[in-house]
C-alpha cells in the first residue's frame, strides 16, 4: 500500500474584529447615511471573509486604516458609497498585510 503525502493541517484564523467607532458623511441625511453604513458593513463582511487572514494587517490592534483616496459623485447610490468605503477600508488591511507592518 502506497503512502500519501498530506498538507500539514490548517491553522486556524484568528477572528478579526474591526470597529467603525464614527462614519462622517457630510451632505448626507440620516436616511443615506444609515443606508451607507448598512452596505459598508455588509461589502466588509463579504470582503474579509474572503481574503485568508494572512494576508491582512490586523495581527495587531489599529487606530486607523489609510484607504487611500476615494472618489465619490453626488449622483452616487448610498449603497454604492457604502461599497466603495469598503474596499478601501479592506485594500487598505490588504496592504498592511502585504509591508509586513506590524504597528
Amino acid at each position: 500500500m502506497a503512502s500519501r503525502a498530506t498538507a500539514p493541517p490548517t491553522p486556524p484564523q484568528a477572528p478579526l474584529r474591526l470597529r467603525v467607532g464614527t462614519l462622517s458623511m457630510p451632505g448626507a441625511t440620516p436616511a443615506q447615511a444609515a443606508r451607507i453604513g448598512d452596505a459598508l458593513r455588509r461589502e466588509l463582511e463579504v470582503l474579509l471573509a474572503s481574503t485568508p487572514s494572512g494576508q491582512l494587517g490586523a495581527s495587531r490592534h489599529r487606530e486607523r486604516v489609510d484607504g487611500g483616496t476615494v472618489s465619490l459623485s453626488s449622483t452616487d447610490r448610498p449603497e454604492a458609497i457604502g461599497r466603495r468605503l469598503a474596499r478601501a477600508i479592506a485594500r487598505g488591511l490588504r496592504d498592511l498585510g502585504e509591508s509586513g507592518d506590524a504597528a
